[in-house]
């Protein structure tokens, strides 16, 4: 599919072609070679590619992900839905609490979980069978403000146990 902009057309970036990780791997050599790993738009691109767009990339982007000295929201919660989509959801666990851990104000950039982090940490406590760890992370969606959002609130109901 080409893009329009304004009245020239211009191909998709190139990582939207790549169908296997081996393809993210050589689209993110050419950003290393090219400086493009301080331009955070390239760089939610290349995990958005690695951890959603191609099977098996999610640990590609966690590599990635660890060497961003700020990741924001949107780098946080594309790896948060590859780990619970992945074979380790319990990664999608870990990254949460790292977000958490530095949302709280540890220097740096505070990123706080929102709205669409909520429902992918659901899906991997619901996939682990980690009832206790998504009653935490409701109480942490009731605490952000997110319990009326009909996503959140939908997956929720499939993560509580019966009773809660």
């Amino acid at each position: 599919m080409l893009r329009k902009s304004g009245t020239q057309r211009r191909q998709p970036a190139l990582w939207r072609r790549c169908r296997s990780l081996r393809q993210i791997k050589q689209v993110h050599a050419r950003m290393v070679l090219r400086g493009f790993l301080s331009d955070p738009s390239a760089l939610r691109e290349l995990i958005f590619a690695s951890s959603v767009g191609v099977r098996g990339g999610t640990a590609h982007a966690r590599l990635v992900f660890d060497r961003i000295p700020h990741p924001d929201r949107f780098m946080y919660n594309t790896l948060i839905r590859g780990a619970a989509h992945s074979d380790a959801p319990r990664d999608a666990v870990s990254i949460y609490a790292s977000m958490a851990r530095h949302s709280g104000g540890c220097g740096g950039v505070m990123v706080w979980p929102d709205k669409r982090t909520f429902p992918f940490v659901l899906r991997a406590c619901a996939a682990m069978g980690a009832g206790e760890t998504g009653a935490q992370v409701h109480a942490d969606i009731i605490k952000a403000g997110c319990e009326s959002d009909a996503f959140v609130r939908n997956s929720s109901t499939c993560t509580l146990p019966a009773g809660t």
